[in-house]
């Protein structure tokens, strides 16, 4: 029992880290060039700055897995393959390199395996989930407060108060009730709740004689109701969550925060026509009138982080509102950028070469095994390392062992794509040969000792490709045989009876 909940620990930790990683390493490189153009854009509407920080959000939510055939790597991958190789070969090989740093970590390099498998990656995944857990009881701890604020506070009654709520509401096209409340606390003015919004106002700021005040208070917060920035404030503590390790996850909450602020001050000044000195004043009394106020975090609020008012400030002096032609363009652009820009996994855009025999099979393709009454001695799954006892790792295929000389064959109809790559034989594969077949499908055969095939060389079921051996990383002679199915290993014992 202890067994196996520890290989369901290790497998869990090293997918989880390996999938943290490779997200980390595609958001920074999508993070770095949009800071770069927020700079030059200070002065550029909100909206063009929040669609593009949206670039490294929409990153974070992507798999890593997320490919598109016109994308900026695969059009540089397409550029710089040579007529010797296809996309594909590239790929395999730096999917290969690629992974070589990370195989550090999951116990493929055997003098550092102990460490780094055994003790590195599932420390960095305790450490992880103990964050993941502490920031989840901090959001769940926040989100209980607001709770209960909004249960212990009084509905707003005066009737002017709710004429100005109901003017806003026609000039936002806002159908929902959105209640009104005031509590004692000392708070900024916030709105919440998605389906069922509500404002709360600070009983101090509930002065007859400030209906100004008030006015530039309901008006922004109905502009939050307007934007949906309720449930999209939620969905980014979601990813905080989640990435809370990333520093740049941390920068982005900031300035998109302050970009939701401004858009709807936006809403308010800009668009509405209210006065942009009043609505000044009145940000600015309301902010005197509130130094020991506690800011709000995890709700849209008028006074949302005062180090940044500045920055609000300056924006609504500064911007103008933007042309619908110029939102169409931007628009446009974002929408290439996600398929150009975000995609970092490289997409097969050329098709398996097959011969005319199996273009014109009406039957489906077979598998044979690769060498005859071979017995198995590694399945496929996770298992321990048969090098170090204290390594538990991903067995992407079957091992087949048998005496060195051993004849090897094709296990189905197709052409060989690669023979001993150099990045596969510094990971270890030894010599090896990786076919490929018709419907997505790769037969792999590893540790061999000698090929008898080229690139690029058509073969049939059964047909002779190598002998048995013990090249790379290997304990006695044996054959490591995978298939794959779009690139995924998958268990050949479903498709062979051994």
């Amino acid at each position: 029992m202890i067994a196996m909940l520890h290989t369901l620990y290790s497998g869990l930790a090293l997918s989880v880290i390996h999938f943290l990683f490779r997200q980390f390493f595609y958001s920074s490189l999508i993070l770095i060039p949009v800071m770069l153009l927020l700079r030059f854009m200070q002065r550029s509407s909100v909206y063009y700055k929040t669609t593009l920080l949206l670039l490294f959000w929409i990153r974070l939510v992507l798999p890593p897995d997320y490919a598109a055939p016109w994308s900026m790597r695969q059009t540089c991958i397409r550029l710089s393959t040579s007529g010797h190789h296809t996309t594909e070969d590239i790929d395999y090989r730096l999917h290969q390199e690629s992974s070589e740093v990370f195989d550090q970590m999951n116990g493929k390099t055997l003098s550092n395996g102990p460490f780094f498998n055994a003790i590195l990656i599932p420390v960095l995944f305790g450490l992880w989930m103990t964050g993941v857990i502490m920031c989840l009881t901090k959001y769940n701890h926040t989100h209980q407060y607001y709770r209960r604020l909004i249960r212990n506070s009084a509905v707003i009654h005066d009737p002017k108060i709710h004429r100005i709520a109901d003017r806003w509401m026609r000039r936002f096209h806002i159908r929902r009730t959105v209640r009104l409340l005031s509590t004692t606390e000392r708070i900024s003015p916030f709105v919440s709740g998605i389906l069922h919004p509500c404002i709360i106002l600070p009983a101090s700021t509930l002065n007859p004689e400030n209906l100004n005040v008030i006015e530039s208070i309901i008006a922004h917060e109905l502009a939050h109701v307007r934007h949906g920035d309720n449930f999209w404030i939620h969905v980014q503590a979601a990813l905080e969550i989640v990435y809370f390790f990333h520093p740049g996850i941390w920068w982005a909450s900031g300035q998109l925060n302050t970009y939701r602020e401004c858009a709807a001050d936006d809403g308010v000044v800009k668009y509405h026509g209210f006065s942009r000195d009043q609505y000044i004043q009145s940000l600015m009394l309301l902010v005197k009138s509130s130094q020991k106020h506690k800011e709000v975090r995890m709700e849209p609020a008028f006074i949302h982080y005062k180090k940044r008012l500045a920055e609000r400030l300056a924006h609504i002096y500064t911007s103008r509102p933007i042309k619908r032609k110029g939102i169409l363009f931007f628009t446009g652009a974002f929408v290439l950028s996600i398929v150009f820009i975000l995609p970092m996994q490289i997409q097969s855009t050329e098709p398996a070469q097959v011969t005319q025999d199996e273009k014109s099979g009406s039957e489906p393709m077979t598998f044979r095994s690769p060498c005859e009454n071979a017995k198995i001695t590694a399945p496929f799954g996770m298992m321990e390392h048969p090098l170090n006892k204290n390594i538990m790792r991903m067995h992407r295929g079957v091992d087949l062992a048998h005496k060195r000389g051993t004849p090897v064959y094709a296990a189905a109809n197709g052409l060989v794509a690669i023979v001993n790559d150099s990045a596969m034989l510094r990971s270890g594969y030894g010599n090896h040969v990786i076919i490929r077949h018709e419907n997505g499908y790769e037969s792999w055969y590893a540790h061999m000792d000698t090929v008898l095939v080229k690139n690029n060389q058509h073969v049939k079921q059964g047909f002779m490709i190598g002998r048995i051996g013990s090249t790379g990383k290997s304990t006695g002679p044996h054959l490591h045989f995978e298939i794959r199915e779009n690139n995924q290993p998958v268990n050949p014992e479903n498709f062979i009876q051994f």
